[in-house]
């Protein structure tokens, strides 16, 4: 057998192509090539570049062509262009993290230059200045992770003066406490825990020297330190009721109908206004339309998982109500439907919307409660869950929001928002970082626009949403989260600045500017306007801005003088957290005057931080004479 002189192609080249073979014009030979079997000695196929796709061979045989071209895929557009905006944004901070690490690595060799050599370096020096983008990234890196290793590898270090202050503190609040010992939650160094003790010792410095100048002999006998500081408390709030001491239980929500003992009807649909008027303007995390069309349909009565979610909304709700049937109960009120759900279980299926909408909702009922202290592992337990099914990643490709998407993306974002306020009052590390999830924030939208003939999930144009708020909080945790870590984590970030002593300093400015910068994107139907007609956008603004104070006073306190060392930065970080205090302090008021006692919960950590620190102002002002009307400053005290 010959082989044809026409041209012979590899195998591969011919797939999806119309192959005619004349066994009298073309010779078929095996092929010596291992990877092909044969060798066909023919025209390719030209379908593509022919009118119809239909090949020449085809055409001068008179035959049907059955010419197949492999469609080619392409990634969808909007997809395309997502990508290439991360890859823009990733090359701009790589570009911004490079020249960061190339000061801080001549600044770190800038030392050990000798001096005769300085002057003779001018070109050196404006070479490096100039080049700053062909710094080698891979030796600035290496540097980094060494320093990172060195930290991790080598022996712990003697404990800081400060940290020995807030372990000290820790063992004060162990003795609040009469249960055993471990068995008080721990304080770190962000709780309200360091302002309580620098209150206390201010007060008991002016009161020693008080007693000093009343003293003829300038001596004081006794001793009048204010045990009872550490030591009194409310019994009513610090101790567990009966009503609190439920028994551990598992539910499961595997069964058809529900075991649960909901309100009456009238009773059942007031709470759950109350919910929503008073709770879910500020963490937005159910879609009320949907939620009413289920206690409609019944669904509470054959769903475990809905069932839960609304005795949870009655007990939030039950803080709200003056119906004789639940006010009477005082702080049990709520109890008698948490409890019937205290304990979700554990299942070794994957977390579905209602099991991360349980976590959310039992935080926010226990963030009221005696026993505030287990939140922050429930929260945790939550966002393992949502990490479990995915619920922290955005979608692969764009796709049209869902109902059951929104609600799944809103109840992640709660847990986020709740980790970061949780682990700031308590001084604990937050369970997620913000490289840990890329999710989407909330739709913009408001609830009654989800479900639109027309138009789905859009908001009318010139309409402000009331998620809008929620966003801007989600945001504003970015920065108190990587606050926390910059400022009060345990190790710090003294690796990432080997060569600055005080580095706080200048990571201060820092956060300053991001925090000035959020604050002046505020949307303008949440700025603050103490004449605001909007209910609930006046109550939105409210918490905007107090969460950003007590964000501000987070920043600054390490630098107050009676909390730690003197710096600098001292004088101006009082200023600014006595400021942000007296701000708080008077939004509060005003909305106190605008709606009456009503309780606010969402935002009342920020108040109490703010009432310690106008509380210190105070004893400080008293000592050194510089408050010129304590009465007034007092009074502010009162408005927290």
């Amino acid at each position: 057998m010959t082989t044809s002189k026409n041209w012979t192609g590899r195998g591969a080249a011919f797939r999806g192509r119309a192959i005619f073979v004349d066994a009298g014009k073309f010779d078929v030979s095996l092929s010596s090539d291992p990877d092909f079997l044969l060798n066909f000695g023919f025209p390719a196929g030209d379908g593509a570049q022919m009118a119809g796709n239909k090949c020449t061979s085809c055409l001068n045989a008179k035959i049907d062509c059955t010419y197949v071209e492999t469609p080619v895929k392409y990634a969808p557009q909007s997809y395309v262009d997502a990508l290439e905006a991360r890859l823009y944004h990733s090359e701009a901070l790589v570009r911004q993290l490079r020249n960061e690490l190339a000061n801080i690595h001549f600044a770190s060799t800038s030392n050990s230059t000798p001096k005769h050599s300085l002057n003779s370096s001018t070109e050196t020096v404006e070479k490096n200045v100039g080049g700053l983008e062909q710094v080698d990234l891979l030796n600035v890196s290496l540097a980094a992770m060494r320093n990172t290793l060195r930290a991790i590898a080598a022996p712990p270090s003697p404990p800081q003066a400060d940290d020995l202050l807030h372990l000290e503190l820790a063992e004060k609040f162990q003795n609040i406490s009469l249960d055993p010992p471990h068995s008080h939650p721990f304080v770190g160094k962000s709780s309200g825990a360091v302002l309580i003790n620098a209150a206390i010792e201010m007060k008991a410095d002016v009161k020693r020297e008080e007693a000093l100048g009343q003293s003829p002999s300038g001596q004081i006998r006794g001793d009048i330190t204010d045990v009872g500081a550490w030591t009194s408390r409310r019994c009513q709030y610090w101790t567990a009721r009966p009503w609190g001491n439920h028994t551990r239980r598992r539910t499961s929500g595997a069964r058809s109908t529900c075991p649960f003992k909901f309100p009456s009807d009238i009773l059942m649909n007031q709470l759950i206004d109350l919910y929503f008027i008073h709770q879910n303007i500020y963490f937005p995390l159910l879609h009320r339309p949907t939620f009413e069309r289920g206690i409609a349909e019944g669904l509470h009565l054959r769903n475990v998982g809905f069932g839960t979610t609304v005795l949870l909304v009655c007990a939030i709700g039950s803080r709200w109500s003056m119906d004789p049937e639940v006010a009477e109960k005082g702080l049990a009120c709520g109890w008698e439907w948490f409890d019937q759900v205290s304990d979700p279980g554990i299942s070794i299926e994957r977390a579905q919307l209602y099991d991360l909408q349980y976590y959310c909702l039992a935080v926010q009922f226990l963030s009221g409660s005696a026993g505030p202290h287990g939140c922050w592992t429930l929260v945790g337990v939550g966002l393992r869950l949502a990490q479990d099914i995915g619920a922290h990643r955005r979608k692969a490709r764009i796709e049209a929001p869902t109902v059951e998407s929104e609600l799944y993306k809103r109840a992640f974002w709660v847990l986020v928002c709740q980790d970061r306020t949780l682990s700031a009052g308590i001084g604990r590390p937050c369970a997620l970082q913000y490289e840990d999830f890329d999710l989407d924030l909330p739709l913009q939208v408001d609830d009654e626009y989800w479900d639109h003939p027309t138009h789905p999930f859009q908001q009318p144009a010139g309409k402000p949403s009331v998620i809008a708020a929620f966003n801007r909080l989600i945001l504003l945790n970015h920065i108190l989260a990587y606050s926390l870590k910059t400022l009060y984590s345990i190790n710090k970030m003294r690796w990432l600045f080997p060569t600055y002593e005080r580095w706080e300093e200048h990571a201060v400015p820092e956060l300053d500017s991001a925090l000035n910068n959020w604050h002046e994107q505020i949307p303008d139907h949440l700025r603050w306007d103490p004449t605001r007609k909007d209910p609930i956008f006046f109550a939105q603004s409210v918490a905007l801005h107090c969460w950003y104070h007590s964000l501000q006073i987070l920043i600054h306190r390490p630098f107050i003088p009676m909390l730690g060392k003197s710096t600098p930065m001292a004088l101006p970080s009082l200023a600014i957290c006595t400021s942000a205090a007296r701000t708080c302090a008077n939004m509060v008021d005003v909305q106190r005057q605008r709606t009456g006692n009503v309780p606010v919960i969402a935002h009342l950590p920020s108040v109490f931080i703010s009432g310690i620190v106008l509380l210190l102002n105070v004893w400080s002002g008293k000592r050194s004479g510089l408050v010129p009307d304590p009465r007034r400053e007092i009074a502010n005290v009162y408005k927290c």
